[in-house]
């Protein structure tokens, strides 16, 4: 993959997430089930279809931050967000599952700046339709994962805009800076995502993907382990901006009186693994992933009660050293 080098606001704007596909939980027709969905949340880490996502106690992911020390400026970087509090919290994306015999296809590029290796394509997989035109393809085989932006299949050919992929076994990587993958942090959208098998064993052993509205976070500025921006200017009140990749935490005392189970094991994973902030949207977000072998299941009557977090009810873990983006 090569930097994208300088956008222009259009294609920062087009990068920056806007959420997936509604939770209506419909499977899209024709859709081949993915062999995917058993999930362990056991002391070793969590997993998924036997595949460990990254590395245990990593400090990206599955790092128990609890107890961590705040940032100094952690008030001062809530205050940056400003009082928009207006949540998406419907998304659902759709995890594909290949295995050693899936096609390998080479990935078209649609700008010069970006490249991607190629990866295990089949002609049912799913791409999101809404939004972003996201795809997640899981191999089960070799156990990694591959995310694309604006994907496209037609005519046997599969491109996209940009894209990332990590190997699960191993420990997250960071992409160098100036580098995105199929988000504009670097991050990995399935690794911070909610899955449903997750809920159903009754626990988020690791920390989410957030979404924060346009304009909210630093233009230039990010942290270990994000790698990049969207570039799109910040308009927030100051008097710090949030960096892409900070890690926040819900306050230990956010109540969870009104929440059902589904809501509460989420409020548990924010509380206990806390969010990556990972790309922008028009409002706050998770990531809800389908993997099209467990029946759909989110229950967004009670997953969107976790639509009156507000700004002030996060905190920032102690920051590690801002980067900018090369150039800037």
């Amino acid at each position: 993959m090569k930097s994208r080098g300088a956008l222009a606001l259009t294609l920062a704007l087009a990068l920056a997430g806007c959420g997936g596909g509604p939770g209506n939980g419909v499977t899209p027709s024709g859709a081949a089930p993915a062999a995917v969905g058993r999930v362990s949340n056991d002391t070793a880490g969590p997993t998924y279809d036997g595949c460990p996502v990254f590395r245990a106690k990593d400090s990206a992911y599955n790092k128990n931050i609890s107890g961590a020390p705040l940032d100094p400026q952690s008030t001062q970087y809530i205050a940056s967000l400003g009082t928009n509090s207006s949540w998406n919290n419907d998304q659902v994306e759709y995890l594909n599952a290949a295995t050693a015999s899936t096609p390998v296809l080479p990935v078209i590029s649609k700008v010069k700046w970006h490249s991607m290796p190629p990866e295990p394509w089949a002609s049912s997989f799913i791409i999101e339709n809404l939004g972003d035109a996201h795809s997640f393809v899981i191999d089960t085989s070799a156990c990694h994962i591959y995310e694309l932006y604006s994907t496209t299949y037609a005519n046997g050919q599969l491109s996209a805009y940009s894209g990332g992929d990590w190997n699960l076994k191993k420990k997250f990587v960071p992409y160098p800076p100036g580098v995105n993958s199929a988000v504009a942090s670097g991050l990995s959208r399935f690794a911070g995502s909610v899955k449903y098998p997750e809920l159903a064993s009754g626990n988020v052993s690791h920390a989410l993907f957030l979404l924060v509205p346009y304009n909210m976070l630093a233009q230039w500025s990010f942290v270990r382990p994000a790698s990049d921006t969207d570039q799109i200017p910040y308009k927030g009140p100051g008097p710090v901006e949030m960096p892409y990749g900070a890690k926040l935490r819900l306050r230990a005392d956010y109540p969870e009186s009104n929440l059902g189970s589904q809501a509460l094991i989420v409020v548990h994973a924010l509380k206990t693994y806390g969010a990556l902030v990972g790309d922008t949207a028009c409002c706050y977000g998770f990531v809800y992933m389908h993997d099209l072998a467990t029946p759909d299941a989110f229950d967004f009557s009670d997953l969107n009660k976790l639509n009156a977090i507000k700004p002030a009810d996060w905190q920032v873990i102690k920051l590690p050293q801002i980067l900018q983006v090369p150039g800037h």
